[in-house]
């Protein structure tokens, strides 16, 4: 789990280390341990992501996405500053670290604002997926599924 939510985290793609959570429920781990391993993962593929973009810059994103893509991200990381990270973070949208370091977003930003926020929404959805364990609504949506 822990190299899989690095490599979600570092590369951009529709699917985040979310599904990590709700597949270690799936299999029935221990939700607290599934989280630990998200946030560890999460962290460290975030970190390296970002540094690679800090270090190869606009060439690298490019190579995730287009030049436009490219020009609106970091547009409005500049535009909104530090808070750009925070909602970037939460929303349901790819979370793209190398854009962070290319955009030359500082270290204590990426960390504090972004990284931060996304292992306590990490935690929100564990904090839920516990929740609906223990009163067995997890049970009945995995039914839902064929599960």
């Amino acid at each position: 789990f822990t190299i899989s939510a690095g490599i979600l985290e570092g590369i951009p793609q529709l699917l985040s280390t979310d599904i990590l959570l709700v597949m270690g429920a799936i299999f029935n781990m221990s939700t607290i341990y599934t989280l630990l391993y998200v946030a560890l993962g999460a962290t460290v593929g975030s970190i390296i992501a970002f540094y690679a973009g800090n270090i190869f810059g606009k060439k690298l994103a490019l190579f995730f996405v287009s030049e436009q893509q490219y020009d609106q991200i970091t547009s409005y990381i500049q535009s909104k500053g530090k808070f750009a990270l925070p909602l970037i973070s939460v929303l349901p949208l790819p979370y793209f670290p190398i854009v962070f370091g290319a955009a030359k977003v500082s270290i204590f930003e990426f960390v504090f604002y972004g990284l931060m926020i996304r292992i306590a929404k990490h935690a929100a959805i564990s904090y839920l997926i516990y929740y609906l364990i223990q009163h067995d609504y997890f049970d009945l949506i995995k039914s839902w599924f064929g599960l």
